[in-house]
């Protein structure tokens, strides 16, 4: 989708814009579905299998990205790549368990 008029696409985050003239600058309009954008709502429907899923997906793609702007080997790199051992880490039956009493 393209921009309104005034509004410019905020990377990374399509059908999210922000104001960028006139008296509503700095605003932000988010036209994407709220039944299916990333929302705490919507991330609790899921179980601990999905988030795990994701959140791989998400460290793996900073990561590459990352690699991609600044070479291997940064400080940064390092503390992306300590989380993605933490969450292939993650015994998602528990944490399943753990959160059924939670609820």
């Amino acid at each position: 989708a393209s921009a309104p008029a005034g509004y410019d696409k905020l990377d990374g985050m399509p059908g999210v814009f922000i104001c960028v003239k006139g008296e509503s600058i700095g605003q932000i309009l988010d036209n994407r579905d709220p039944a299916t954008c990333p929302s705490l709502k919507n991330l609790q429907k899921k179980n601990c299998a999905e988030l795990k899923e994701l959140l791989l997906e998400a460290l793996n793609k900073q990561r590459e990205q990352l690699v991609d702007h600044e070479g291997e080997g940064s400080s940064i790199e390092k503390g992306i790549q300590k989380e993605i051992t933490w969450a292939n880490k993650v015994n998602v039956e528990k944490a399943e368990k753990e959160a059924k009493k939670r609820r």
